[in-house]
């Protein structure tokens, strides 16, 4: 283990890497943008060759002057929590900007300018290739259509880009406001999450506090950041109850026996985190809050994993509330209630596999004749396994009933289907993943 030297005040020395690493980006850039203009000023018109040297230094500039300004506000922000440090040694709860004045911000603003920045350098790095693919066709190399698949996967990127974005400019900023200054083990957690807007009244918000292990294994090129679940606990609040303009309660009980938050090693670090995810129509609300939580002494050394989850048993009899998900149908009925999970659940999914399946249904109609024929039928057989994928993904609807002396499964696909009978006697338990409502 690594450990960090957190009681060394950052200097300019810690912004080094990063301008070092992204100058030479900034640099190519910003000569490829000055002969670019210099040629169009010259011809006044957008040349062939311009309009290469435009595009590669915009997109060379951008990541260049990105890379250096990101490594300028990480070194803001390791003053800034050495400064926390040094004013406050023995509350390590305010060791983090996000930490100190005990409201949380969500992450998402950030993780929209992320997809985006990936969105642009991708797209800009695999679309060059298209300025010589009618070249290429008119020599006869119809190989170079498998460089289409790229901007493809870049069509996805951007897809997600703009969900996350739209996620972020319906929902804000949301904040976890916390009742006390840090998580306690052995003790009650309590807090609000708070947004713009609220949701629809039938909505249910998926609250889920995990404490998570962060280890960096391997090294070189196999260096790799792997995340373990050590806890995890959930619980579901209707939208009817609270929302998120007045402050969606959040309340877990931490057990004793678990790990605290620490962040001394520099490749494995301890971290507890509280997520919430609501389906609606439309984009999904979605928000996820590291959150402190600190072994300060007071807390209750009998309440652990074991009691927390015998109390999270006993009152988990409730009556569900639907539907819990756009795409999903509870119908009750005076001798039977049925649910119906409808084709076209997972949008995403669905389109994630079309792109798939005609990348690479295109990269075979390029590559026959060109390659040798089991190469191609791996990748059609393969290809075939992806369409039964999307099929599913499309016109799957399965519909279960249930009625007091059995529980009917019809599952069908294109229309086509047989239900499937599990008599009363034959059921030794049920077990749902759909928590019990906190009224």
């Amino acid at each position: 283990m690594n450990k960090r030297d957190t009681d060394k005040a950052p200097s300019l020395w810690d912004w080094l890497p990063g301008v070092l690493f992204g100058l030479p980006f900034a640099v190519m850039g910003s000569v490829a943008l000055w002969k670019g203009a210099s040629e169009y000023s010259q011809y006044h018109t957008f040349k062939e060759g311009t309009v290469a040297l435009l595009g590669v230094g915009s997109l060379f500039g951008l990541i260049g002057f990105g890379i250096v300004y990101g490594a300028w506000k990480s070194r803001q922000s390791l003053v800034k929590e050495w400064k926390l440090r040094t004013q406050y040694p023995n509350e390590p709860w305010k060791h983090r900007v996000q930490w100190a004045n005990g409201t949380i911000p969500c992450e998402s603003k950030s993780w929209v300018l992320g997809t985006w920045a990936v969105a642009v350098i991708w797209n800009g790095l695999s679309c060059a290739p298209l300025f010589a693919i009618a070249e290429e066709l008119e020599k006869g190399n119809r190989a170079i259509l498998v460089s289409l698949v790229f901007p493809l996967i870049g069509l996805f990127i951007v897809y997600h880009a703009i969900r996350v974005t739209v996620q972020w400019y319906k929902y804000g900023n949301t904040k976890l406001n916390l009742q006390s200054a840090t998580g306690v083990l052995g003790s009650e957690f309590r807090g609000a999450i708070v947004g713009r807007n609220d949701l629809p009244r039938d909505a249910v918000f998926e609250l889920t506090l995990q404490n998570i292990k962060r280890r960096v294994v391997g090294a070189g090129k196999q260096r790799r950041t792997v995340l373990d679940v050590l806890y995890e606990q959930k619980k579901s609040v209707l939208a009817s109850g609270a929302n998120l303009r007045s402050g969606l309660p959040v309340q877990f009980y931490i057990p004793i026996d678990s790990s605290a938050s620490n962040y001394s090693e520099s490749d494995s670090s301890i971290l507890w985190k509280v997520r919430v995810v609501c389906q609606v129509p439309g984009i999904d609300f979605e928000s996820e809050f590291e959150v402190p939580v600190f072994d300060t002494g007071e807390g209750d050394i009998n309440l652990t994993k074991e009691v927390i989850a015998e109390r999270e048993e006993s009152s988990a009899s409730y009556e569900p509330k639907f539907p819990v998900s756009p795409g999903i149908v509870y119908q009750p009925g005076a001798s039977e209630n049925t649910i119906v999970f409808r084709a076209l659940r997972a949008k995403s999914k669905a389109f994630t596999q079309g792109i798939a399946f005609f990348s690479i249904s295109g990269v075979i109609w390029a590559l026959y004749g060109e390659v040798p024929t089991p190469f191609l039928a791996f990748f059609g057989v393969f290809n075939i396994f992806v369409f039964y994928a999307l099929t599913r993904s499309l016109f799957h609807r399965r519909q279960i009933t249930i009625r007091s002396t059995e529980i009917v499964i019809l599952d069908t696909l294109l229309g086509i289907g047989q239900p499937k009978h599990i008599a009363r006697d034959e059921i030794g338990d049920i077990k749902t993943k759909v928590q019990p409502h906190s009224q």
